[in-house]
């Protein structure tokens, strides 16, 4: 199994690769441009692992990321990288914030409004007013986000489990180390 959990302190930085821009056309719309990242595994053509990979290449997770199963098939997307209670990171260890995370959704072309979002990525449903509720604000009123309250570990065959590891003691006195499960949470997108 493999997990990691972002200790770094909330950094809004527009990494490299992760920009979308607005700009004004002649006749006065807005047009879009897309958010690319280096390493995300689009166009792919089974609902097998995650939709935008974040996860850096050299790490095992993003191999047993690319196994995870999707039980709600085409209703789910599915976006996965290290991350906390308040960020996700890139493929860099750069933090990327819940606005530029519904971009890179927005803008992929397995996405389709309704959609449920499913974040692979530790903590990230820890809180309520955390990076689940404002990407789910982000994308918009009613959009649901699910995500791990704690620590998510992805083992090699694409399984998932979500506890903390703590240290406790037994009757004995001996310290030991148990699993401190954690849950989905759900969150839903709130009118702005």
């Amino acid at each position: 199994m493999y997990a990691y959990a972002a200790n770094n302190p909330v950094r809004y930085i527009d990494p490299t690769g992760l920009t979308t821009s607005d700009r004004q056309t002649a006749d006065g719309k807005k047009e879009r441009t897309s958010a690319k990242t280096s390493n995300p595994d689009v166009n792919r053509k089974s609902k097998k692992g995650v939709d935008i990979n974040l996860f850096p290449k050299d790490h095992k997770i993003y191999k047993y990321a690319k196994k995870v199963k999707n039980p709600l098939n085409d209703k789910t997307f599915i976006i996965g990288g290290h991350g906390n209670v308040y960020i996700i990171e890139d493929d860099t260890a750069t933090s990327i914030s819940a606005k530029k995370v519904a971009e890179l959704i927005k803008n992929d072309k397995n996405y389709s409004a309704g959609m449920t979002i499913k974040l692979l990525s530790c903590s990230t449903g820890k809180r309520n007013d955390g990076f689940a509720q404002n990407l789910a604000d982000e994308m918009g009123a009613g959009t649901k986000v699910i995500a791990p309250s704690k620590t998510l570990w992805i083992s090699s065959d694409g399984s998932l489990e979500i506890y903390d590891l703590e240290e406790k003691q037994n009757e004995d006195g001996d310290k030991i180390t148990v699993k401190n499960q954690g849950e989905w949470k759900t969150f839903t997108g709130r009118k702005k």
